[in-house]
């Protein structure tokens, strides 16, 4: 019953996207928060409810197609470059769609509709990101709806790591007969925490990101609602620490530099100062209580990426990458061939051991491929950070675009350590439709 009544406000849902695509955005954020939970509480969990937020995607894409047929060439017309290097771009990925059938005949289709899927996706969701704000309202609003789902999800992770509720199939991920666990030398073996998502990583990833839009929010705000939204970044920080998952730590770092250097860069020695004195206030109430919560194997294992965080970023993220061209050549094994699950699709395809996002880029599209990402990479992120000029825009909207940046920036960086992330959809959604709205952000 339960998954025919979620399946039936998918299908409200989709509706409601194809008459206001704005508002169907914000219920795919909603469905993709809620799949997980509703998932592991069916008798089987069955795996197409991990998608469940796909059509509510395609019908709010929809939706701004049939109100605007001129979105894509409105950003290609706003940043030519940018256009130029995307239309090479989707050019190189007909070499290694054709691979895939190649190698694997006919039967891997649906390897290539997946792969090619995860490549354009994100770039249709830019531009829905581009034509979303009207007004800095807009993505206020965007972020603290964000911001209250993930808060209200995140109460499941607390529950986990207190111990309320051990026999409710919601929680962790027993209910799919494993659970992670992280062992260290000095630390003991210790269990990563899920909550009320499917996996460590995702809550990780989420609770970061909740951690960086408070700090966005607090910054653009003032009163009390700067106030409640400090609190949001103290439960996310606590969320990221028992995840244990190093990767989310390292994401509000990058955002406090990037937001740092944005102001700077605008002459805003005030804003800078500001946002950073929020962060560190943040950061500080946290950790002061935080020591009667937070057990110290989940400290000292989050502790330890100032430590291997430059060996991993080297020979975890780029080591890699000369060890997938000799496995799989110049060329790769075809798009789709690495990403995540693509063993279910298609027997004959064996899914590729790569974990960063380098790495799985030459697996997938070859050299050719990577060299044509790290291009338009460059190119797009050049773009973000120096698309606010001196003087542009009000503080309170200076604030927004700065921490705004900063979430794509930390987005991207979390994807050059491991690609799996952003095989979710509301992961993949949010990091695109963030970019669009930096690449707006002259127009508003």
């Amino acid at each position: 019953m339960l998954t025919e009544l979620f399946l039936l406000a998918v299908a409200a849902g989709a509706l409601v996207a194809l008459d206001n695509w704005r508002l169907g955005v914000l219920v795919a954020l909603l469905v993709g928060a809620a799949q997980d939970p509703v998932r592991k509480l069916t008798p089987d969990q069955a795996p197409i409810l991990a998608i469940a937020s796909l059509p509510l995607w395609m019908a709010a894409l929809l939706g701004l197609w049939r109100r605007d047929r001129q979105a894509l060439q409105r950003v290609e017309r706003a940043h030519p470059r940018l256009g130029r290097l995307v239309r090479a771009f989707l050019a190189l990925l007909v070499p290694p769609t054709a691979l895939v059938f190649l190698l694997y005949g006919a039967g891997a289709w649906k390897v290539a509709l997946f792969g090619l899927f995860a490549y354009v996706a994100p770039l249709l969701i830019v531009a829905a990101g581009f034509s979303f704000p009207r007004s800095p309202a807009d993505i206020r609003r965007l972020l603290s709806v964000y911001g209250l789902i993930v808060g209200v999800m995140l109460v499941g992770t607390y529950l986990q790591y207190a111990g309320l509720f051990e026999d409710s199939p919601a929680l962790g991920t027993r209910v799919f007969g494993f659970e992670t666990l992280r062992y260290t030398v000095d630390q003991g073996a210790f269990v990563l925490i899920a909550g009320f998502y499917r996996s460590p990583d995702l809550m990780a990833w989420h609770a970061a990101t909740l951690t960086m839009v408070g700090l966005t929010l607090a910054s653009a705000r003032k009163g009390a609602l700067r106030y409640a939204w400090l609190l949001a970044v103290g439960w996310g920080i606590f969320s990221v620490l028992v995840a244990g998952r190093r990767k989310a730590v390292i994401m509000p770092l990058v955002w406090i530099l990037v937001v740092a250097w944005t102001h700077l860069r605008t002459r805003r020695l005030s804003g800078a100062i500001v946002a950073l004195g929020i962060a560190g206030v943040a950061a500080s109430g946290f950790f002061l209580v935080a020591g009667e919560v937070v057990q110290q194997q989940y400290y000292g294992y989050a502790a330890s990426v100032a430590a291997d965080a430059p060996e991993r970023l080297l020979s975890g993220t780029f080591g890699t990458v000369v060890w997938t061209v000799l496995e799989t050549g110049f060329f790769g094994r075809g798009i789709g061939t690495a990403s995540q699950g693509m063993q279910y699709v298609a027997a004959n395809v064996q899914q590729g051991w790569q974990e960063s996002g380098p790495a799985r880029l030459v697996a997938e599209l070859g050299v050719p491929g990577l060299v044509a990402v790290a291009l338009l990479a460059f190119s797009l992120g050049r773009t973000l950070l120096l698309g606010l000029q001196p003087g542009a825009g009000s503080p309170p909207d200076q604030a927004l675009h700065a921490g705004c940046a900063g979430i794509v920036v930390a987005s991207a960086v979390s994807f050059l350590v491991s690609h799996q992330i952003y095989t979710d959809l509301s992961v993949l959604g949010l990091s695109s439709l963030m970019t669009g709205l930096v690449l707006a952000s002259p127009r508003w």
